[in-house]
């Protein structure tokens, strides 16, 4: 499962490096959108998956709120990489003794 995921993430990030246009939270919503897919489809696919790869449901439970908490994680640095842009832009034509 570590490696299906690790691909899949692995994929997405090749296919954000190749992109052009477009900025850099985009890319950081993708991985959190991803990160949430591959929990709901454990979620969904839990009784096929349990008899498949022998897991106990709290195992599959477990990788699910992994990859909510990685989900979140890059959710969260989307939030402050937008701030951030943001009070770069405002600041841009605020003449220096105006500035707070």
């Amino acid at each position: 499962m570590a490696g299906v995921s690790f691909a899949a993430y692995q994929l997405l990030l090749y296919q954000i490096s190749q992109a052009s246009g477009g900025a850099m939270g985009d890319g950081v919503i993708a991985m959190a959108v991803l990160g949430t897919t591959i929990m709901y489809g454990y979620r969904l696919l839990e009784p096929w998956l349990i008899k498949y790869l022998r897991l106990s449901s709290q195992e599959l439970q477990v990788c699910a709120h992994i990859h909510w908490v990685v989900a979140s994680f890059f959710l969260t640095m989307a939030l402050i990489f937008a701030s951030f842009i943001s009070s770069l832009i405002s600041n841009i034509n605020v003449p220096m003794w105006q500035q707070t």
